[in-house]
């Protein structure tokens, strides 16, 4: 992943963020979905980062959470924040499975693989969370 991937992975986070805590809990995954099929149209592949961390966000639990109870580690919105964009980078720069073989065969590969990342690093915090969750 180079710096400019970096950045925009982490400007992905703050405004994938700012739409969970401010607007309805489910504009970030309609968002995301609308974004990734204009990109499928275009054949844009340079904003599939975007893409890729607002899935990964979509499963953040902010549904209830106000602005100033993001700093709470109790109600797990920013450990699992994290934990989901940290995912999508491993799962990006890994490529691991299907996700490897997505991005080096298949047409627009690149934004196909990143979303699979994005999916994958949602699913797994949300699965290590509530983990977490069941053993306290």
């Amino acid at each position: 992943m180079q710096t400019k991937d970096f950045f925009l992975t982490f400007l992905a986070a703050f405004g994938g963020v700012g739409i969970l805590l401010f607007l309805d809990i489910n504009t970030l995954f309609l968002a995301a979905l609308l974004l990734s099929v204009i990109l499928f149209k275009t054949q844009k592949e340079q904003f599939s980062t975007i893409v890729a961390v607002w899935f990964a966000l979509s499963v953040a639990p902010a549904y209830g959470v106000v602005p100033s109870e993001i700093f709470t580690l109790a109600n797990g919105f920013l450990l699992q924040t994290l934990a989901s964009v940290l995912f999508f980078i491993i799962f990006n720069i890994k490529k691991p499975s299907l996700i490897g073989r997505l991005y080096n065969n298949a047409k627009n590969g690149v934004l196909l693989s990143h979303i699979l990342s994005g999916f994958a690093g949602g699913i797994v915090s949300a699965a290590l969370w509530q983990g977490y969750l069941n053993f306290i």
